[in-house]
């Protein structure tokens, strides 16, 4: 299924994943040590799983009200906070070398330009 970008250019919804999975992400939480684990993205979904099991956290990028990228100090990452809309605020150190490509997702598809590339209305 091929969609209309704002450009005008046909385009697969795929192609605005930059990057699907990303590897030796910390989940940092209120209280207690980070959580090491993989981010996985794909068209409609942000998913975190732990490399021990544990939480996993999976949200639809649509729920995503806010991002925010801030240096580390300290630890060869950037800080990713994400603040959904239902108030939950979620924050992740993510690798140097991929925080661009999940930023770059997350803005492509948290917020689509066409309606029917919303998760409801997506059919292949």
């Amino acid at each position: 299924v091929s969609t209309q970008s704002t450009w005008g250019l046909v385009m697969e919804l795929t192609d605005l994943v930059k990057s699907s999975k990303v590897s030796n992400v910390q989940l940092v939480a209120d209280s207690g040590a980070p959580v090491v684990g993989s981010l996985l993205i794909s068209t409609h979904h942000f998913m975190f799983t732990p490399t021990v099991p544990g939480t996993e956290i999976e949200m639809l990028l649509e729920n995503i009200e806010e991002r925010e990228v801030r240096p580390c100090v300290g630890v060869r990452g950037q800080t990713l906070t994400i603040k959904c809309r239902d108030l939950r605020r979620y924050a992740f150190i993510v690798p140097s070398e991929d925080i661009a490509a999940v930023v770059a997702t997350i803005d492509n598809l948290s917020i689509p330009a066409n309606p029917t590339w919303l998760f409801p209305f997506f059919f292949k």
